[in-house]
């Protein structure tokens, strides 16, 4: 308990929370999933700049739609990996998905940072070439 507090810096109830949260998620069927990924999807709006300009990467192609589905398939291949590879590994994918996910939400804030520092220089150099 202290070392994943220490790691995340989060509060031992926030902790604790964040286990049932998981819990409590594990349970839901594949509708339940698809509507609640939809919604914080949605409703979260740190996650619309990426959507949004891959939209207008696509929409400018010669072939948008073909350039749309590599989009779809190439964003979500993680998960599609990770359900294959759950669905065919057995009992010990199971303990290396947990502790993927695990390591995953230890080091959530430096992924997170990360990766929007890579959007924002993409955008960025995409912006600037575009003034060019």
């Amino acid at each position: 308990m202290l070392r994943h507090t220490a790691m995340t810096g989060e509060a031992p109830e926030l902790a604790q929370a964040a286990r049932h949260d998981r819990a409590a998620g594990a349970t839901l069927g594949p509708g339940a999933v698809a509507v609640l990924a939809l919604g914080v999807t949605l409703i979260n709006p740190k996650n619309l700049p990426l959507p949004l300009s891959g939209r207008a990467t696509i929409g400018s192609t010669d072939a948008p739609w073909l350039t749309g589905v590599a989009f779809i398939v190439v964003g979500t291949l993680p998960y599609t990996g990770a359900m294959l590879y759950s669905l065919l590994g057995g009992d010990r994918s199971t303990a290396t998905l947990e502790r993927l996910r695990d390591w995953l939400v230890a080091h959530n804030r430096l992924i997170m940072a990360v990766l929007c520092a890579l959007l924002g220089v993409l955008l960025l150099v995409k912006g600037l070439t575009a003034l060019a």
